[in-house]
Order: C-alpha cells, then sequence, then structure tokens
C-alpha cells in the first residue's frame, strides 16, 4: 500500500490528523506550590509597598542570529532525480546580543553586544519616554 493510501485511510476514513510534537518543560509535584508561594510573597510586598512597581526595572536579552541553518527534517524537495542539494553555513555563526528594559519611565535601550569584543552601540533610539 502506498504512503498516500495509508495517509487518506488515516485521514478521511478514521478522521485523524498528522501533529508535530511539542517540547515543554516538564513540571514536578513541588511546582505547583512553589508557584503559589511565589505568588503570595509578591502580593505581600505589593501590599507593604504599593509604590513599587513604579521603581522596578524589567529587561530581558536575546542572542540573535544572522545566519539560518535549515533543520533537513523539516525541510525537503521533490525531484524526479536527485540533485543532491546542499545547504552549506559557517562553523561558527555570527550573533549578536540584544538587550532592553522597562521601568515606569520608558525603555532603556535597546542595547546591541558583538559576541567577539563584548562592546555595546546603543541604535539610533535612545530610552523612550511615555
Amino acid at each position: 500500500m502506498s504512503d498516500r493510501s495509508v495517509q487518506h485511510i488515516l485521514h478521511s476514513d478514521l478522521h485523524l490528523h498528522s501533529y508535530k510534537m511539542q517540547i515543554v518543560s516538564s513540571l514536578n509535584d513541588q511546582d505547583n506550590e512553589v508557584r503559589l508561594q511565589f505568588s503570595r510573597h509578591s502580593q505581600g510586598i505589593l501590599t507593604e509597598n504599593p509604590d513599587l512597581p513604579n521603581n522596578l526595572l524589567m529587561s530581558d536579552e536575546a542572542d540573535i542570529h544572522l545566519h539560518v541553518r535549515v533543520n533537513k527534517q523539516n525541510f525537503g524537495y521533490w525531484s524526479d532525480t536527485n540533485l543532491h542539494k546542499l545547504h552549506q553555513h559557517a562553523l561558527y555563526d555570527q550573533k549578536f546580543t540584544l538587550w532592553c528594559a522597562v521601568s515606569s519611565t520608558g525603555v532603556i535601550g535597546p542595547y546591541f553586544f558583538d559576541m567577539k569584543t563584548e562592546k555595546p552601540s546603543q541604535s539610533h533610539h535612545n530610552a523612550t519616554q511615555r
């Protein structure tokens, strides 16, 4: 039986669909209690200091890769002959780190860090005020 026939039976006759597995962090039995304790602790801090959100600085960073890698498991082509397609990439990808922060007074950054020199360079946008 051909692959196409099997797919047709699974989809049309058995009403099944193809899904990709999702990777997620595993949770253990203690995680719910830890999250609940953190929420209660945070609520207590905010009750004692209601001005705290005005004094918070939240930041994040991301590594930006300049070259895209092809996942050969998700990429294919159809042809009557093997074209021996190659996707070449550098052994060490070029990348930089982007850092930005947000507070009640506005946005700080973004700052770009070259991973080789670790020197920050601020974009043409300075801190944006509300």
